[in-house]
């Protein structure tokens, strides 16, 4: 036969306040807007980086402008492609 009785647990989760840019502070998520614009960035560094040392993980965050800066730098423009744009449109 199973026994059974009924068990009350509390549970805490963290819950994401606010996400601000690495780069110029400002704020992309908050309570009051859950939809940011930007993109959070995880690089892991190669075997034997001279830079960041071997096996590191890097993350930040980048607002759209931020991250429209650091293309605006590239010597070889990045590909931009709209999803929503049929290819026979363009």
């Amino acid at each position: 036969m199973i026994e059974t009785k009924k068990v009350t647990v509390e549970i805490t989760r963290n819950k994401v306040c606010s996400i601000r840019c690495n780069k110029c502070g400002e704020e992309m998520i908050t309570e009051c807007s859950p939809t940011g614009r930007g993109i959070n960035v995880n690089y892991e560094a190669g075997y034997d980086s001279k830079i960041h040392g071997d096996g590191v993980t890097v993350s930040f965050d980048l607002c759209e402008v931020c991250i429209k800066d650091l293309m605006d730098g590239f010597c070889i423009p990045a590909q931009i492609k709209n999803r929503y744009v049929w290819e026979e449109d363009e």
